[in-house]
C-alpha cells in the first residue's frame, strides 16, 4: 500500500569539490521565500536524541549566517550503490529536506529549500499471536539508504521531511517486513506491519519436521 503526500522541499547544493585530496558536498539551504538558513543541521545518517527528537549520527555539517554549507566525505561516510542520501533540518526540527541521489549528480549546484516536516505513525507486531520479544523498526530511503537508524518499540511516531521511504520490520527468527510510502504534504498513518516468523521458528514446539532422504559425496544413501 502506498501513501502519497505533496513534496515540500528544495534544496541548494553545490556539487562535489576537491579539498586536499578529498570530496566536499557544498551549497546552501534556503526556506520557502529562498532566504538562507542559518543553524540548519545536514547528515546522512539520524537517530533519536535524549529529547526523544532526531539527532544526527555521524559526519555532519552545519550551515553558516549564509546558509552556506561544506560536508566532507571521509571514510565511513554513507554511501549505498553510488547514491548519497541526507536529511536537513532546521534548528527547529520544524522544516526540513530530503535528498537522495547519484554521487555524480551532486556535482552541479542543486538550491535545497526546506518546508515543513510531517508526522508518520507506524506500528509493527509479528505474525504469531503466541509469539514474543522485542521488534526492531528502521525508516530508509527507498533506495535502501539509511537516514534513520533504529527506533525504540514496535509503534510509535516520526517527523519526517518530504521523500521517497520504506519502513522495515524485523524481529529474532522473523522474515523482514517492507512498506514503501511517500510523503509529501500531510501527516501519513501507516498500515501496521506484520512480521512473519522465519520457516524454522514456525516449527517451533511442533517437534522435528520430518527429514529427507540424506546422500554422501559419493551419493550413497544415508539412514536418518
Amino acid at each position: 500500500m502506498r501513501f502519497c503526500v505533496t513534496a515540500a522541499a528544495f534544496v541548494v547544493l553545490a556539487g562535489l569539490a576537491s579539498a586536499e585530496g578529498a570530496k566536499n558536498l557544498r551549497g546552501t539551504v534556503v526556506d520557502e521565500q529562498n532566504r538562507p538558513v542559518a543553524g540548519a543541521i545536514l547528515c546522512p545518517e539520524w537517530g533519536l536524541g535524549h529529547d526523544g527528537r532526531l539527532a544526527p549520527l555521524g559526519p555532519s555539517a552545519t550551515t553558516g549566517p549564509s546558509g552556506e554549507f561544506s560536508l566532507e566525505i571521509t571514510p565511513g561516510f554513507t554511501e549505498h550503490h553510488g547514491r548519497i542520501a541526507l536529511l536537513v533540518f532546521d534548528p527547529s526540527r520544524n522544516w526540513g529536506a530530503f535528498i537522495d541521489r547519484e554521487k555524480q549528480k551532486w556535482a552541479g549546484r542543486v538550491v535545497i529549500r526546506l518546508m515543513p516536516v510531517h508526522q508518520v505513525r507506524y506500528g509493527a507486531s509479528i505474525e504469531n499471536a503466541h509469539r514474543e520479544g522485542p521488534i526492531t523498526v528502521q525508516f530508509y530511503s527507498q533506495t535502501d539508504m539509511l537516514p534513520i537508524p533504529s527506533l525504540p518499540g514496535s509503534s510509535g511516531t516520526i517527523d519526517l521531511p518530504p521523500g521517497r521511504y520504506e519502513l522495515h520490520a524485523s524481529a529474532p527468527d522473523t522474515n523482514l517486513a517492507k512498506e514503501q510510502f511517500v510523503l509529501e504534504n500531510r501527516n501519513v498513518e501507516l498500515p501496521p506491519l506484520r512480521v512473519e516468523l522465519s520457516p524454522i521458528a514456525q516449527h517451533y514446539g511442533r517437534g522435528t519436521p520430518r527429514l529427507t532422504a540424506l546422500t554422501d559425496l559419493e551419493h550413497r544413501s544415508l539412514e536418518i
